[in-house]
């Protein structure tokens, strides 16, 4: 997968999610979403709603999508 600012948010979340150090219950619990609903949004099975990724955003300290790419290189 090419890494650029291209990338799909599940793509984001699964690696910043694993560069922060937490696994998918763990940020399940911290955002209040249940875990099988994380690890469908992390997939690309379903999109989050805009409660959950601003959510899921805040508790990552989700880079802007200019910062994320050079995060990855």
């Amino acid at each position: 997968m090419e890494r650029n600012s291209d990338m799909t948010f599940a793509y984001r979340l699964k690696i910043l999610r694993i560069m922060r150090g937490m696994t998918q219950q763990q940020l399940a619990k911290t955002v209040d979403i249940p875990v099988g609903m994380l690890s469908y949004i992390e997939t690309g099975k379903i999109l989050p709603t805009s409660d959950w990724e601003n959510r899921i955003k805040m508790a990552l300290d989700w880079p802007e999508d200019t910062v994320f790419a050079s995060l990855l290189a």
